[in-house]
């Protein structure tokens, strides 16, 4: 399932604006919703997931890392970002760019498991 518009330019607002490394941020164009691990939905746990990545010059995330939530809260159920990891490696973007060639943009972002009945 993917991601509403909304979400998408919530997340294409955090890149950091033109500077001098990047003549252009990256854009994320299409994001796939992580699958709620069923073990944590029956037992009712929900969390957040801070990943570390980088988007290459393709325009894919790679170099995936676990940190914590930008809430201060640990690092995370590792089953949930594990799917959270996963879903991001569909993820598609334009990639940053520098001198009009696309190049590699580190960033991180928090992914929610919220479950709703």
């Amino acid at each position: 399932k993917t991601l509403g518009a909304a979400y998408v330019a919530g997340v294409n607002a955090t890149f950091a604006p033109t500077t001098d490394a990047y003549d252009q941020a990256p854009r994320l164009v299409a994001a796939y919703q992580p699958m709620y691990p069923v073990s944590r939905l029956m037992s009712g746990i929900e969390g957040a997931c801070g990943i570390r990545f980088r988007i290459n010059a393709a325009g894919r995330t790679t170099a995936h890392e676990i940190v914590a939530p930008e809430d201060g809260q640990p690092a995370g159920d590792k089953k949930m970002c594990a799917h959270a990891i996963i879903a991001m490696r569909a993820w598609e973007f334009v990639p940053a760019m520098r001198d009009g060639v696309p190049v590699e943009y580190p960033d991180t972002i928090q992914l929610r498991f919220d479950y709703r009945f």
